[in-house]
């Protein structure tokens, strides 16, 4: 379980990270 919330964890600041450099 512990591995799998990290995994979303990274996806999703992956994804952030993605949209930030997206939008600016």
């Amino acid at each position: 379980m512990y591995s799998q919330n990290y995994l979303l964890f990274t996806e999703v600041q992956h994804w952030i990270i993605l949209n930030g450099k997206i939008i600016k």
